[in-house]
């Protein structure tokens, strides 16, 4: 990829201006926050969160210096007010998609008969252990359950005797 405008006039890295959502004026903005790439006028403005999404780098240091000017550029990135945002979303979305393809693999190898695979999904092992005391709330939260519970019992006996 060109990495020709990614650093302004005053020496510091291009952020904001590099999409076409918050282009100012200055420059060319090259990428797109959206999910696939667009063209405007011409130009095809390539999804920097395609790209995120399809290098699946979880540590994004080949991502910063594949299709920026490197790790400091991502970090300016990063740390800008308006992009963050986007970035932490981006984070999630991969964090999920990988997670995903792993439970196709624990699926796959459960089906061949792996019995800690089968295990896992059988134990819910993705949502993890709880350990330590339970918390106020959700103490709270099961009292009103159970008490919800015994209620409805009581509803039901007095409708059935009556």
């Amino acid at each position: 990829m060109n990495k020709e405008g990614f650093i302004g006039d005053n020496g510091n890295y291009v952020t904001q201006s590099l999409f076409r959502e918050m282009w100012t004026g200055k420059g060319n903005p090259v990428f797109t926050l959206g999910d696939e790439d667009k063209v405007v006028d011409g130009v095809t403005l390539i999804s920097l969160k395609k790209m995120y999404l399809e290098m699946e780098d979880i540590h994004e240091y080949e991502f910063a210096t594949k299709y920026l000017a490197g790790w400091k550029h991502w970090q300016a990135i990063c740390n800008s007010n308006r992009l963050r945002l986007h970035v932490d979303e981006w984070r999630s979305e991969l964090e999920l998609k990988m997670r995903s393809k792993a439970m196709k693999q624990m699926k796959a190898l459960a089906l061949d008969g792996d019995k800690i695979a089968v295990k896992y999904i059988a134990d819910k092992g993705w949502a993890g252990t709880k350990r330590g005391r339970p918390s106020k709330q959700s103490i709270e939260d099961e009292r009103k359950f159970q008490a919800q519970v015994h209620k409805d019992s009581e509803d039901d006996y007095a409708r059935i005797v009556q």
